[in-house]
């Protein structure tokens, strides 16, 4: 005949399912961790390449208007050099 479950036979039965359970609880925090920790990588790397792309645009952009900027005050030099040469006001040169 099978010998009677005591309470220390419980107990421990209980504590051992406890550790399993909290072991379990802990493996998946952890994996669902790990897997925000590389969603989250995964967007900031995301906004640090639009903020790239973003900053390269800009970059570019400003470096046409500073080339279009140097034209512009090479054409005024010019254009004053060349209107005072004829005696006439750069306004009457460039029709302005």
């Amino acid at each position: 005949m099978p010998q009677p479950v005591t309470h220390t036979d419980l107990k421990e039965l209980l504590d051992t399912q406890t550790e399993v359970i909290k072991r379990n609880l802990n493996d998946r925090f952890d994996h669902y961790e790990k897997r925000q920790d590389n969603h989250h990588r995964e967007m900031l790397q995301g906004f640090a390449q639009v903020i790239e792309n973003v900053n390269d645009h800009t970059t570019d952009e400003l470096n046409k208007l500073r080339a279009d900027l140097d034209i512009r005050k090479e054409f005024d030099h010019l254009a004053a050099t060349v209107a005072q040469r004829f005696g006439i006001t750069v306004a009457d040169l460039t029709g302005r």
